[in-house]
């Protein structure tokens, strides 16, 4: 999960045309061997670098789909966080934008903009985070009010706080 989130936070791409050649593996043997610019004890993990090198292909856990899963479970843990954080603020105002992709399907993005108490100097700042992309069939007020209602209360947001 480190080296998914490491990939997350610095924009790198985790797969390449290869599995074997993509950045997740890299960072997962770098972490093995002690590589000192991901580990500053420069000592590697000897547990990592058995089940590496030894361990059954079937459970090894590194296969593009397990890396997707893994990505979900830390976007819902994210989305919460953020949802929790929204909904102990007193308001908060809805961002939305909507574009078409590549495949030609309307999208919508879906951000949340609220005020944060910081609970131990009382500074208070502005939020902006991310919350989903939202396929939609129609860009129609009505049609985008009640998928935007629908987004916000399945992802758990206190809807009576909106005001903007």
């Amino acid at each position: 999960m480190e080296s998914l989130l490491l990939c997350g936070k610095q924009n790198i791409a985790i797969r390449e045309h290869t599995p074997e050649r993509s950045n997740f593996i890299a960072i997962l043997n770098s972490k093995a061997q002690g590589d000192p610019i991901l580990n500053s004890k420069a000592q590697g993990d000897p547990i990592l670098t058995e089940h590496l090198a030894n361990g059954n292909s079937r459970a090894k856990y590194t296969s593009p789909d397990i890396q997707n899963e893994i990505i979900n479970i830390i976007g819902n843990q994210i989305r919460i966080d953020i949802v929790d954080k929204c909904n102990s603020s007193k308001f908060f105002a809805l961002i939305v934008d909507e574009s078409t992709d590549v495949s030609t399907r309307e999208q919508v993005s879906v951000c949340l903009r609220y005020i944060q108490r910081d609970s131990l100097s009382g500074d208070i700042s502005i939020k902006e985070d991310f919350l989903d992309f939202v396929m939609t069939t129609s860009t129609k007020g009505e049609h985008l009010a009640e998928l935007l209602i629908e987004t916000l209360q399945g992802a758990g947001v206190n809807v009576a706080k909106m005001r903007a």
